[in-house]
């Protein structure tokens, strides 16, 4: 039986405030200090009211502009269950409203918090939309979890300080939440067990050519795991090393409908690895639905002729994305 760990350490802060600041007024550096050791630890952590009302509505609004784009609305993909996934990534400094919102909201100093980085840059961002019982076929699809899976596999970076923030705003039970296996970005990066995303041909691996191992997929396979999910009520956020194996999060009749907004950061320690998978049967697919905005015509990462492995990937991102500190260029 799949089983879920725990909730980890939670806190309530100010969230017009610095983290360091806020986790001071309310437990002490010590609660601070403790909050990153579960991070770094297990690669995900619940921060309980982040989101103060009118910083939840600013992340809404973004959601909604985003998910009603025209180009957007022409990368959507719409799973045989019914949910709908919207990539919506890319590196946009264009979007004065999405940087706004990142400014305003204290993601940057909250991860400089958990990760020991004196710098942080906003990398990108993607909408999720599940709806229970909405599928292509005409049947009712009773759930929509998403598979386990590791971002890992198609980003062409590597490094501790990468993470995600994943925000919604309908109240989710545990049993609808992400999961995350627990310490899982310390461990191998899998590929994908086949036909497992995408409309992949349930015969095929994602990468056939690949050494890397599959993911594990019976629950004999997985009895080892530890996964952490949260009870979440609007304001709470999940920060995630998309490293982790995580997935699930599926709507159900008790909890029909969820929009999720997630937002990825990087930090010092994040370094362009080209060990990021270079897909093949795949490549279709993720050009047009998954990573439209880091592959060329050939399937390649637009921006391998411009950074070399161990560079570092502030050097893609624009001078827009440096949200705090003075930036790394070396290492």
């Amino acid at each position: 039986m799949l089983g879920l760990g725990a909730p980890l350490v939670s806190f309530s802060l100010i969230s017009s405030a610095p983290l360091t600041a806020a986790l001071r007024l309310r437990a002490g550096h010590s609660q601070a200090t403790a909050l990153a050791e579960e991070f770094q630890q297990n690669g995900a952590v619940v921060l309980r009211g982040f989101l103060s009302p009118s910083l939840l509505e600013k992340c809404r609004k973004v959601y909604d502009d985003a998910l009603n784009q025209p180009v957007r609305r022409g990368a959507q993909v719409k799973y045989p269950d019914g949910t709908l996934y919207n990539p919506a990534i890319g590196h946009r400094t264009d979007d004065e409203a999405v940087l706004d919102m990142v400014n305003e909201v204290p993601f940057a100093s909250t991860l400089a918090e958990l990760w020991g980085s004196e710098s942080v840059w906003f990398f990108d961002h993607e909408l999720w939309w599940k709806r229970h019982g909405d599928s292509d076929n005409g049947r009712s699809a009773e759930r929509s979890d998403t598979p386990f899976h590791q971002d890992s596999l198609a980003v062409p970076f590597r490094g501790l300080h990468v993470g995600l923030f994943w925000i919604c705003f309908q109240p989710i039970p545990k049993e609808n939440c992400l999961q995350v296996v627990k310490g899982s970005h310390r461990g191998p990066v899998y590929q994908l067990a086949p036909g497992t995303i995408f409309g992949m041909d349930p015969d095929e691996p994602m990468v056939p050519e690949s050494v890397q191992p599959v993911m594990p997929m019976t629950e004999d396979e997985r009895a080892h795991w530890e996964y952490c999910a949260w009870d979440l009520e609007p304001g709470d956020v999940v920060v995630v090393h998309p490293g982790t194996i995580h997935g699930s999060a599926p709507v159900s009749a008790s909890c029909p409908e969820r929009h999720t907004l997630v937002l990825r950061f990087v930090g010092d320690d994040c370094w362009f690895s080209k060990g990021a998978v270079y897909i093949r049967e795949t490549r279709e697919i993720l050009q047009k639905a998954f990573l439209p905005s880091l592959h060329n015509d050939k399937g390649e990462y637009i921006y391998d002729k411009e950074l070399r492995p161990g560079d570092h990937f502030s050097s893609f991102l624009s001078p827009q994305s440096l949200l705090l500190g003075a930036g790394v260029t070396a290492r």
